[in-house]
């Protein structure tokens, strides 16, 4: 019995009779300090609001029927490539029967012919039904719009990604030194290409920055980066330091402000560096980190990981230093142009919810 009322009263927690409740659809709690940071950055956008992971137990449902009122006042749809995934389709088809208003806030939309390649057959009718059901729909960038677009769904907007709303918003002019932020990880061996080489590539780079006298940082994104780190760094006998706070999104931001350039293959690696207002070179391991950098005007330095070889990162990233000043003003103006637009984006999804 004291059992049950424990759970009862954990459930009963949730509800906050004086604030709107957003309910939060996204990858979050396990561990990884991209998706942590988008969670953030919309709560951030809300600040009046009560946000909190979405969840609809029997228990929940208990306490809606007793007290006569609903635990989330709204969802949002939050950030990750998180469309047309077969396991987030469902849960935001139970959303909706529940809770009719719906946003779809930066999320990035899986690339059909890279996953149905991966094995992973998309329901696109079940999406389109439930885009349409949707208040407003807006997507991470241009490739994730057009790919709705072409599947029957012509309503999405480029907002962002939302993580860029964390971005510096002081622009300081500075001189490139020879510090390069890095990260790299493990990706159950979906990406473009064969995992095993991309880490014998990674190898021989690593090398050759050390022996270009490069200040190497590495950025983990979670645990298991960490791992590949520390792998890395017994491979090739030192030469690089790892970023210890890698699990405090301010901590990283302060770190990467004093990196020169960034070599990256997870996605909110680059992104958390282009918030600092530093020139990355993305390692584009699937198709979402070609959607971010198309929509940062940034395709140029994107290297899908089956293409990578050392000369042409050595090309790149002497050219992100030849225009050094040129592609950090470039990148802060992309990333002030997409915090006002999430801030209007924001704006517009409250004064709906007051209206209805």
């Amino acid at each position: 019995m004291l059992k049950m009322l424990s759970r009862f009263s954990a459930n009963l927690a949730f509800f906050h009779p004086f604030r709107w409740q957003l309910g939060y659809i996204g990858w979050i709690g396990f561990g990884n300090l991209g998706d942590e940071a988008i969670f953030h950055a919309i709560q951030k956008l809300f600040p009046t609001h009560n946000m909190i992971p979405f969840r609809h137990t029997s228990k929940i449902a208990c306490i809606e029927r007793l007290f006569n009122t609903k635990l989330y006042d709204a969802i949002l749809f939050g950030g990750g490539t998180l469309l047309y995934s077969t396991n987030y389709g469902k849960i935001l088809q139970r959303a909706q029967k529940l809770y009719p208003d719906l946003y779809v806030f930066g999320a990035g939309v899986r690339n059909p012919q890279f996953w149905e390649f991966n094995r992973k057959k998309i329901d696109i009718p079940l999406w389109n039904d439930c885009l349409r059901k949707c208040r407003f729909v807006g997507v991470r960038g241009p490739d994730s719009q057009k790919i709705l677009e072409e599947n029957g769904f012509s309503d999405a907007e480029v907002i962002g990604d939302p993580a860029l709303t964390l971005g510096i918003r002081d622009f300081v002019p500075r001189y490139p030194g020879r510090r390069i932020g890095i990260n790299f990880g493990r990706v159950k061996g979906k990406m473009w290409g064969a995992e095993t080489r991309l880490f014998h590539f990674l190898r021989n780079m690593l090398q050759f920055l050390k022996d270009s006298r490069y200040e190497l940082v590495f950025y983990p994104m979670c645990e298991q980066d960490l791992e590949v780190a520390r792998d890395l760094l017994r491979q090739i006998g030192g030469g690089f330091s790892i970023c210890p706070e890698y699990k405090s999104i301010d901590e990283v931001m302060q770190s990467l402000n004093h990196c020169d350039i960034f070599i990256g293959e997870k996605l909110h690696s680059v992104i958390l560096a282009h918030c600092a207002h530093v020139p990355a070179l993305s390692f584009g391991y699937r198709p979402k980190c070609a959607d971010y950098m198309a929509s940062m005007g940034m395709s140029e330095f994107n290297l899908r990981t089956d293409e990578v070889n050392v000369e042409l990162v050595d090309s790149l990233v002497q050219q992100l230093f030849a225009g050094y000043g040129k592609y950090r003003t470039t990148i802060f103006e992309k990333v002030l142009y997409y915090q006002r637009l999430q801030k209007q984006f924001s704006e517009r999804i409250c004064d709906h919810m007051i209206r209805n």
